[in-house]
């Protein structure tokens, strides 16, 4: 019986997770304890995701791809990651509208997050770690 889900996408989940729990530790602390804008905290928390993301993806998810040198990469994982965060930001931004309770800041990020995966899952595979687009 072949699996549902293949072993590229669980290995992409793993290192998604790990990026989710780097992303969400800093969105944390910088709204907790750095008391600092919501919108603000929640993008340079985008920011070190994406770079956990691309080197996560990188070193194994992809691992047994040519690669391009990073200089070439991490330009498109972060032209992927912008595109991907149309539907995270989005998600985000219309829970917040309707339940502007703080602790829905959390729901909504943890959903905005799981709207952007499967369009950066494919973007990844297709254009960040295809080592025929250059």
């Amino acid at each position: 019986m072949q699996s549902l889900i293949s072993k590229q996408f669980l290995q992409f989940l793993i290192v998604g997770g790990s990026a989710f729990l780097v992303d969400f530790g800093i969105f944390y602390i910088g709204l907790n304890y750095l008391d600092h804008n919501l919108y603000i905290v929640r993008s340079y928390s985008f920011f070190f995701a994406v770079l956990t993301t691309f080197y996560g993806n990188r070193r194994y998810t992809f691992k047994d791809r040519f690669h391009l040198s990073s200089k070439v990469q991490i330009p498109k994982a972060f032209t992927s990651a912008l595109l991907s965060l149309i539907p995270n930001f989005a998600v985000f931004t219309v829970i917040v509208a309707l339940f502007p309770s703080p602790i829905f800041h959390y729901f909504a990020f943890i959903l905005g997050v799981v709207a952007g995966t499967f369009s950066n899952y494919i973007l990844s595979d297709k254009y960040i770690f295809n080592s025929e687009s250059k």
